[in-house]
């Protein structure tokens, strides 16, 4: 099960450099070297699609779609402007946002 308090513990985990403006940035071969807040959470979180040539690629908006279809409808917006309107980094993104959406924490996202 994951619950919107789990999308924000995978913000904050922060494996690789905050980046804005992209999702997520690869190097030559093609593994991941930044992300945005959601691309970070996508790969901390293991959230891939299979496309039609058998290839799995990590996907943010599959995420954003999931956690609007649960009901909470403004947070993926929020994730974003405060990833590209800010200078923060994640730790102090996931604060905010644990904050702003304390009543929605234990919302499933995904069962």
């Amino acid at each position: 099960m994951l619950t919107l308090a789990d999308v924000i513990n995978a913000i904050e985990k922060n494996g690789l450099k905050k980046v804005k403006g992209s999702y997520i940035t690869y190097d030559y071969d093609g593994t991941p070297n930044g992300g945005c807040a959601f691309g970070q959470a996508t790969i901390n979180l293991d959230i891939k699609e299979t496309y039609d040539d058998g290839t799995a690629h990590y996907e943010p908006m599959t995420l954003s779609h999931m956690i609007k279809d649960a009901g909470v409808l403004d947070f993926p917006n929020r994730v974003y402007s405060m990833n590209d309107s800010t200078r923060w980094g994640l730790k102090r993104i996931a604060k905010e946002l644990r904050e702003e959406f304390a009543n929605e924490l234990e919302t499933i996202i995904h069962p």
